[in-house]
């Protein structure tokens, strides 16, 4: 629900079709690739498929990693860390650009030393930055976190972890579920 106009539909960043009405159960999977290399895939629960994976450059000295649908292999954003920043801010682009134009949005702590982390999203829209778009709260620790519509009390979506070790000593991987 978007609270600002009142309205029970959802709040599409991306696009709508990335939206749901229910709970939706993915299983993340981090992969080393070598040295500073690493990726993602996030596999439907109910079906096994993977839906989405990110790759990253051999050189990738901004950070820079792509989302990819695996179904149409279309990148559907591009992140990069910003350089200089004390606050760790991350910048998120539409597909595989990182055009200024296309950026979507931005991500940065709130504080330079966090034990609970605590992250501001702010919409590309949003360019005077005096309250946030989006509010993540969460524990590495446990693995999970909390998304709030702007800086209020509203969940909007929420991830918890269910951890387990898989596959035997040399390809052992890490499954969160979410």
């Amino acid at each position: 629900m978007d609270a600002s106009s009142g309205s029970t539909s959802p709040l599409a960043v991306i696009g709508p079709q990335f939206c749901a009405s229910h709970p939706v159960q993915l299983i993340f999977k981090k992969k080393i690739r070598g040295v500073k290399r690493r990726s993602f895939t996030a596999t439907d629960a109910s079906a096994g498929n993977v839906i989405y994976e990110t790759k990253s450059p051999w050189s990738n000295l901004r950070k820079r990693s792509t989302l990819f649908d695996v179904a149409s292999g279309n990148p559907l954003v591009s992140i990069q860390k910003k350089v200089l920043n004390a606050h760790g801010q991350w910048q998120v682009f539409i597909g595989g650009s990182f055009d200024p134009k296309d950026l979507l949005f931005t991500v940065e702590k709130t504080k330079i030393v966090q034990f609970k982390s605590k992250l501001n999203i702010f919409l590309a829209s949003n360019t005077g930055k005096d309250v946030c778009d989006f509010t993540i709260e969460g524990t590495f620790l446990t693995r999970s976190c909390k998304v709030y519509k702007g800086d209020s009390s509203m969940v909007i979506a929420q991830m918890a972890a269910n951890f387990c070790m898989v596959g035997n000593a040399d390809e052992q991987e890490k499954q969160y579920q979410r």
